[in-house]
């Protein structure tokens, strides 16, 4: 605090002043309308921004991953050289940086954090001292001046610290705002790798049904040709034949769900579908097998240092800032109350000293509701850290499960892959028939589905737990920085 505003000798120099400029104007309220304008220079000015639905509109259907905004974006802070960008093909990481700059959800918690940010500067202020000036026309007395000048100055002076816990207040608020921007950056992070994973199995399971359709469309030649040669029954082609229509209804329902995965990628990303027609994608991330699961060091990590855990802590301290101000609000405000008057020639000058007298209450009711307030935070901070506890868990369990079930799909599918093999080189041998190789693809392909689902599963469980941690088990670095990024001051 300045301690020279609270010198009667400024307020004396102050109303000085004004007294000069006054007997300067011949007529006062000319003179208030001065200093009113004088006073009002520096306010902000409103300044029109419209929005328009057509041209927003436009902007999001014309976006691509060829956008030179998106390469500034992962060039400055995912720290990704202008050589390597934009990738030959798109992989996990790549897209993730996208869904980072395109979706509107972070754009959106951003925002939130901005006006939440700006209470800061709202706590910081002071509050403004208050000019009342009256001035008066004696019609009776010309002698020295008919004219009569009274004004006075009331000084507020906040007291007990009330502006330091406001600025605490919000300043923590701030901080929680922040974390809300990471948590839906993690949220972008899940619904890109998710989406992304879909459409690799997708793809996957495309391709294999396509194979089992052709393997059964073979069989029922086959068959047929043994129904003519005498060989065969009409059953047999009967069977072939169903079990051909129900392999080209897979097909065909594979490639729509291929569709469907790839406009839910797109919307994941925050693009237009035709965007991403034609982009070659890397699914390497998914083709390795499922990693091992993080120590117990990251678990723990994550109950201290999740987002939404430093979000709720954060709120927390708020609430105790809030109870700080609510108890400081117990000791009045003191109303500093210079005077000045001009009459008959004579300047006369008082100095009056206001506060509220804390009789009747002592912010007893205000304190209360601060104080229950901080306990309902401190429960809630509990609830979430339990939450995450049981969430953690859970998704060890669900992983380990699906990791197994990976592991004995992938082994059906090499035994499946082997018969093949096996078939066909005693049938090259003639040692065995073409029915039994067609017959070893169709168990091959339906294998593969088997496999493909099980690697879903084992993937989904993967990003399961990787957002019940909240820190990335694997990608690249500039992944890793961007997350970091949002929740970063």
């Amino acid at each position: 605090m300045n301690y020279f505003l609270l010198s009667p000798r400024y307020y004396l120099y102050l109303a000085n002043s004004i007294y000069s400029m006054a007997r300067s104007y011949p007529n006062p309220c000319f003179f208030l309308v001065t200093l009113y304008c004088c006073v009002m220079t520096g306010c902000a000015t409103f300044k029109s921004e419209p929005i328009d639905p057509e041209v927003s509109a436009g902007d999001w259907s014309e976006r691509t991953l060829s956008d030179v905004g998106l390469q500034s974006f992962v060039t400055e802070i995912g720290g990704i050289s202008k050589e390597s960008w934009p990738p030959q093909s798109w992989d996990l990481d790549a897209l993730t940086l996208a869904g980072l700059y395109f979706q509107p959800d972070l754009e959106l918690a951003q925002a939130a954090f901005e006006v939440v940010d700006s209470g800061r500067e709202v706590a910081a202020q002071r509050p403004n001292p208050t000019l009342w000036v009256v001035p008066a026309y004696n019609s009776t007395s010309s002698i020295p001046t008919p004219w009569i000048l009274t004004g006075y100055l009331y000084i507020p002076i906040e007291t007990a610290g009330k502006r330091k816990f406001r600025i605490a207040q919000s300043q923590h608020l701030s901080d929680a705002a922040r974390f809300r921007m990471a948590t839906a950056a993690w949220k972008i992070r899940g619904d890109v790798r998710r989406t992304f994973l879909a459409l690799w199995i997708a793809l996957g399971v495309e391709q294999a049904r396509e194979i089992q359709y052709h393997a059964n469309e073979k069989i029922v030649q086959l068959h047929q040709s043994r129904l003519q040669a005498g060989e065969g029954t009409l059953t047999d082609v009967a069977r072939a034949q169903a079990d051909l229509n129900n392999a080209e209804i897979a097909w065909l329902d594979s490639k729509n769900l291929a569709v469907i995965a790839q406009v839910n990628l797109a919307g994941a990303i925050g693009i237009p579908v035709q965007a991403i027609d034609g982009v070659e994608f890397d699914f390497e991330d998914f083709i390795a097998e499922p990693i091992e699961p993080p120590g117990e060091e990251v678990y723990h990590s994550a109950l201290l240092n999740r987002a939404d855990i430093l979000a709720s802590l954060s709120e927390y301290a708020a609430s105790e800032s809030a109870l700080q101000l609510e108890i400081a609000k117990q000791y009045p405000n003191i109303l500093l109350n210079p005077g000045y008057s001009y009459e008959q020639g004579e300047n006369k000058w008082r100095l009056g000293l206001n506060f509220e007298l804390p009789m009747l209450n002592q912010n007893q009711g205000p304190i209360a509701t601060a104080e229950a307030r901080r306990r309902q935070l401190a429960a809630t901070f509990k609830a979430l850290q339990t939450s995450v506890q049981i969430e953690i868990a859970s998704a060890v369990a669900v992983y380990e499960t699906a990791r197994n079930l990976y592991d004995s799909a992938a082994e059906a599918l090499k035994a499946a892959e082997t018969r093949e093999q096996l078939a066909r080189s005693t049938y090259e041998a003639g040692q065995d028939s073409r029915l039994a190789v067609e017959s070893a693809r169709v168990l091959y392909a339906i294998a593969k589905v088997n496999s493909l689902d099980a690697s879903f599963k084992a993937q989904d469980a993967l990003l399961r737990l990787e957002l019940a941690v909240q820190a990335p088990l694997e990608g690249s670095d500039a992944v890793q920085n961007l997350l970091q990024f949002s929740q970063s001051p």
